[in-house]
């Protein structure tokens, strides 16, 4: 895809934004949004709503802290690798096993 001055970029809450979005934003570039992207953003938020202290590191983070965003991402990815799954089935718009993986509430 060519991008351009009318190509959208990343909206929304950075603190829960896919890599490649927060990839985008820390080389301050453009890039076209994608449907994993808000599959992986989903998940994310989803994770966060579950553990408070992932929670209160988010909310701690800066707005425009891009980098801090994604270390803290790939922190809480490095220490939960069970998540991996889901965020496999995410990046491959596999809706049927992201139904049936996702952690379902009390």
């Amino acid at each position: 895809h060519v991008l351009d001055a009318t190509t959208p970029s990343f909206q929304g809450t950075f603190r829960f934004a896919g890599n490649d979005a927060l990839d985008a934003a820390i080389g301050g570039m453009q890039r076209r949004p994608q449907p994993k992207d808000d599959l992986e953003s989903f998940l994310r938020v989803v994770f966060a709503m579950r553990d408070r202290v992932l929670w209160r590191k988010l909310s701690a983070i800066q707005d425009g802290e891009f980098a801090e965003a994604k270390q803290l991402w790939e922190k809480f990815k490095n220490e939960n690798p069970r998540q991996d799954d889901m965020f496999q089935a995410a990046a491959d718009l596999d809706y049927d096993t992201l139904k049936q993986i996702l952690p379902v509430a009390p």
